[in-house]
């Protein structure tokens, strides 16, 4: 099993090679695309991932609480009876050829999945898929601009999340705190063993350059008076090439 976009550190994992040594293994291929899968083109078949799943509140921007996924004939041998009662695939895959849920489902989470999926359908994958890469690298050259650094490796840096080191001086407590209290905008920290070294903004779901945009300017002006040098309105210049 592997997590294809690891929001803790904003990296996306090469799934495919990787599904291809679990194969030529005599293993199954079980992936997490609940931050990629809707926002990054994830072509399940292709790549040969015997399930995969995402989460509603993510990527597809819909009400918590849901999960999808898709499990291919190949893996269906391995299905068992005897597991879990509500989380039983084989149960829900049966039910699934009749239009049918094999227990009472959460009927407002799904209409309320129904209406996102309908926003994505409408402004279609690949626009969706372009417009969160734009937002994505605008914000990469908006932390280039203004001297900081990425905590990924470029190469397999996030387009749903980005995590961007903490220059010099800067504390991560009193930053992310005036980011909240001055401009009503919110980063994420980093968790353990990294706290306190990086933050992370995500830009996946129904971000749009209108959110991103006022957040590089917020964090422009706290950089800025929490000591770090670098031109104001750097960030925000560098990014706006990408609209």
């Amino acid at each position: 099993a592997v997590c294809h976009n690891e929001t803790s550190t904003a990296v996306t994992v090469q799934a495919k090679e990787i599904a291809k040594i679990a194969h030529d293994n005599g293993a199954y291929f079980i992936m997490d695309g609940v931050t990629s899968i809707g926002a990054i083109n994830v072509p399940v078949d292709e790549w040969g991932c015997d399930i995969a799943f995402f989460g509603s509140q993510k990527c597809v921007a819909g009400p918590a609480g849901l999960s999808a996924m898709a499990v291919s004939d190949s893996i269906k041998p391995a299905l068992y009876k005897d597991t879990s009662y509500y989380l039983n695939v084989l149960k829900h895959t049966e039910k699934m050829k009749k239009n049918d849920t094999p227990y009472t489902p959460a009927i407002p989470l799904f209409l309320g999945m129904r209406e996102a999926l309908l926003l994505t359908k409408e402004e279609g994958l690949e626009a969706r898929f372009k417009r969160i890469e734009s937002i994505a690298n605008g914000l990469r050259a908006a932390v280039d601009a203004m001297g900081l650094t990425l905590f990924a490796d470029r190469k397999y840096a996030s387009n749903t999340v980005t995590a961007i080191n903490l220059p010099a001086g800067v504390d991560d407590d009193k930053f992310r705190k005036m980011m909240k209290n001055e401009f009503n905008t919110i980063v994420a920290s980093a968790q353990e063993p990294f706290k306190g070294k990086f933050f992370r903004i995500g830009h996946m779901g129904n971000v749009s350059w209108a959110d991103m945009i006022p957040t590089i300017a917020a964090m422009e002006v706290c950089m800025k008076k929490l000591g770090h040098k670098f031109e104001l309105g750097a960030g925000v210049a560098a990014a706006e090439r990408f609209m």
